[in-house]
């Protein structure tokens, strides 16, 4: 898969209303420090994607490896789901979408 070029900033979409800006930023600051901890190197996130208040995704690439993460907040904090796992996205001619 062809890695796309980085958006200015991250999309920001599904249930919106449902978090405020202070949760985007939190959200993106969690995954910052994620990212940095993994893959030691800052790579660009592409967009987050909000399911409740609670819950969200995340999606990013490094190296034309393309990523999603799951996260979910627990008391006031986001981190990493504990019900689900980060994946990675893989497509292409000979695999089944």
């Amino acid at each position: 898969m062809i890695q796309p070029p980085p958006p200015p900033r991250p999309a920001i979409e599904g249930a919106v209303k449902s978090v405020n800006s202070a949760d985007i930023h939190a959200i993106l600051a969690f995954m910052h420090q994620h990212i940095v901890k993994e893959r030691r190197s800052l790579v660009p996130i592409y967009s987050v994607h909000i399911i409740d208040h609670n819950n969200a995704s995340v999606d990013w690439w490094n190296n034309g490896v393309h990523t999603f993460t799951p996260l979910e907040r627990v008391k006031g904090k986001w981190q990493l789901s504990t019900t689900e796992s980060e994946r990675i996205i893989t497509t292409g001619i000979n695999i089944p979408t």
